[in-house]
């Protein structure tokens, strides 16, 4: 009877080594899936970050250079700087008339 006891206290020890293991096992998953869960929500936060800054700093530059465009032949375009170059009719024939002048000094001919 005491062999027979000896066996059930070693299978109760291997047991709770058993149990103690996956509790264990299961905690480390839950850790890690929470660590990946915030890395996750880090990389998606940061690219959109990212994103964000390239399109606000291509539509600034390109309002800058089109800015800078305007001024540059003259000032034809001043008010269009000044109010956010809105693409109104007035904009565009002040375009067009900034493109007729380039064509005029490049060839010399006027662009009927």
């Amino acid at each position: 009877m005491l062999a027979c006891l000896t066996e059930v206290v070693e299978a109760r020890r291997e047991a709770v080594l058993l149990t103690v293991e996956v509790v264990l096992l299961v905690r480390f998953a839950v850790v890690f899936r929470f660590s990946l869960a915030v890395f996750a929500v880090f990389v998606l936060v940061f690219v959109s970050l990212l994103l964000f800054l390239a399109v606000f700093v291509l539509v600034f530059f390109f309002t800058v250079l089109a800015c800078a465009f305007c001024t540059f032949e003259a000032r034809v375009c001043s008010d269009a700087c000044a109010h956010g170059a809105n693409a109104s009719d007035e904009v565009i024939n002040k375009a067009q008339s900034v493109r007729a002048i380039f064509v005029l000094r490049a060839t010399e001919h006027s662009p009927a």
